[in-house]
């Protein structure tokens, strides 16, 4: 857990605490950046050396003595491992040619990156992600990303039950509950466009309203260029798996 949680904590501190933290704060920011470039150049070296180890090796007695200096690191199995998926996954938003994916890549974590990887085949979770960075300045958590992944959060990384009232019940009744049917949104023609979910629907929605998207300004337009994008990185996973 990094050191800055302390400033989102919403407590009231004595005077002179906040006077600490206040002190501090420079400190904390700098040894908060180092930690990030320190763990995103370790994932730079060991994706690359993963990736290098696996197109030479007709020179593995050479690579053999460098993944021992990477273990003389502490860099196990697992650290190893972990590192070359979020590089894995660095590489496939940098090369999105796309300028919100391209900044996701450099801002999210070791640790986010990895979870996206996991998710790869969802191209919709890392357009989400690069959108919330964009609004908020932040990247999705892996917690914020596995919960959207389970669809416990919606496209904006909130909770999709908290603003859900609850009913009061006044009094035990016996009666069989009465099923409550909600209005689909879904029309003819959302269908023959290809929506067939709430959920697609909502999520075109935010392609025709995106600012940074303003040559999409159709339904239709919309779910072209989301099957183009699952569609590349498909493709892009198809070639690498087969390089």
């Amino acid at each position: 857990m990094t050191l800055l949680k302390i400033y989102d904590l919403e407590t009231d501190f004595s005077k002179e605490f906040e006077a600490f933290l206040k002190d501090v704060k420079p400190w904390i920011d700098a040894y908060d950046q180092a930690s990030f470039t320190a763990r995103k150049a370790r994932m730079m070296i060991i994706g690359t050396f993963v990736e290098a180890s696996r197109q030479h090796k007709q020179h593995s007695p050479e690579f053999r003595k460098f993944r021992q200096l990477l273990n003389a690191q502490g860099w196990n199995q697992d650290v190893i491992d972990s590192n070359a998926r979020a590089f894995k996954q660095y590489n496939h938003l940098r090369e999105n040619g796309n300028p919100e994916f391209q900044a996701l890549a450099e801002a999210a974590s070791v640790t986010a990156l990895a979870e996206l990887q996991k998710h790869h085949g969802q191209n919709q979770v890392c357009y989400e992600a690069a959108m919330h960075l964009k609004r908020t300045k932040k990247v999705p958590t892996k917690e914020q990303i596995r919960g959207r992944v389970a669809g416990f959060l919606d496209d904006r990384f909130q909770s999709r039950f908290e603003n859900r009232s609850r009913p009061v019940l006044d009094q035990v009744s016996t009666e069989a509950p009465t099923a409550i049917k909600q209005e689909s949104r879904i029309t003819p023609e959302h269908m023959r466009d290809g929506i067939t979910s709430e959920y697609e629907l909502e999520h075109v929605e935010r392609l025709i309203a995106n600012e940074s998207l303003p040559f999409i300004t159709s339904i239709p337009e919309a779910m072209a260029w989301w099957k183009f994008a699952c569609q590349r990185d498909l493709l892009l996973t198809i070639v690498k798996q087969k390089i």
